[in-house]
């Protein structure tokens, strides 16, 4: 991952948790274009969990709800995580 050495370099505190699958929740921030959805694609990736991606503007409580249902099912069923990237939060 280009540019984020300091915290996802070999050894480094946030690679280590990803690698361990230690992280239960994380919130990313930053301006446009600097690989935030990237990054929280290569956690899902790494972690081998379901990811999905909702636009805050656009989401509401119903969409919200239909993703932790979905996410309770898919453990459920297969044990296996979901990441839930939440993208324009701030609006």
């Amino acid at each position: 991952f280009i540019g984020q050495e300091h915290i996802l370099g070999e050894g480094k505190l946030l690679r280590r948790a990803i690698e361990a699958d230690r992280i239960t929740s994380l919130i990313i921030y930053g301006p446009p274009g600097t690989g935030k959805t990237t990054l929280a694609r290569i956690i899902a990736h790494t972690t081998k969990t379901h990811f999905i991606d909702i636009n805050a503007v656009t989401a509401g409580v119903a969409d919200i709800r239909r993703v932790v249902e979905e996410a309770r099912d898919r453990f459920a069923m297969y044990e296996q995580g979901t990441t839930v990237f939440v993208d324009e939060i701030h609006r």
